[in-house]
């Protein structure tokens, strides 16, 4: 049985011990230190308690870098695979997406992921005023996506920053290759 990060291990060990079934973890990431739980310091206690009670029991577990199964390794001594989540690079594709005009001959950074709050985008926006060579990419959406369309206006930098939306999986890495910097804040 697999558990796809902290908030749906519970249910998976549970059913998992009662029907006696293997139980493999899949962290996407260092769950107790999402910018959603960080400024909610009891929400965090109860989800470190829940990790901290089942983790050990774990024999399959593994996440998308080596620096989080460094810590995972650490804190509960148990041996933590690492598949990195990233698209491999192919030479020679097709151009999938497009980009403005503007962004030609600029190197471009590039955010991909939810538009939501604690992600750093507003910081970023208000950094590009800072950066007039350099053009920011944001791939995705989220809560967030008209306010920081706004900011962009406000800022009149809309030379510098697109909003492509949320695309495919299968077009990402056509959008990453653009880049010579990702950002995740």
């Amino acid at each position: 049985m697999l558990a796809n990060d902290l908030d749906t291990l519970p249910a998976v060990y549970l059913v998992g011990r009662i029907r006696r079934k293997r139980i493999v973890y899949d962290s996407h990431e260092y769950f107790t230190e999402v910018p959603e739980l960080v400024n909610r310091p009891r929400v965090q206690s109860i989800w470190r308690r829940i990790e901290r009670r089942i983790f050990p029991h774990l024999k399959t577990v593994y996440t998308v870098n080596q620096s989080i199964a460094n810590i995972y390794q650490e804190l509960y001594r148990v041996k933590v695979g690492s598949f990195p989540n990233y698209p491999l690079i192919q030479k020679g594709e097709p151009a999938i997406g497009s980009l403005p005009e503007s962004f030609a001959g600029h190197p471009v950074i590039l955010y991909q992921g939810a538009v939501n709050v604690g992600r750093g985008l507003e910081e970023m926006i208000r950094a590009m005023v800072h950066l007039p060579e350099y053009r920011f990419l944001v791939v995705g959406g989220g809560a967030i996506l008209d306010k920081l369309k706004g900011l962009v206006d406000t800022l009149k930098i809309t030379d510098r920053v697109y909003f492509s939306g949320r695309v495919p999986f299968v077009d990402l890495a056509w959008y990453t290759r653009q880049a010579v910097l990702g950002i995740s804040l």
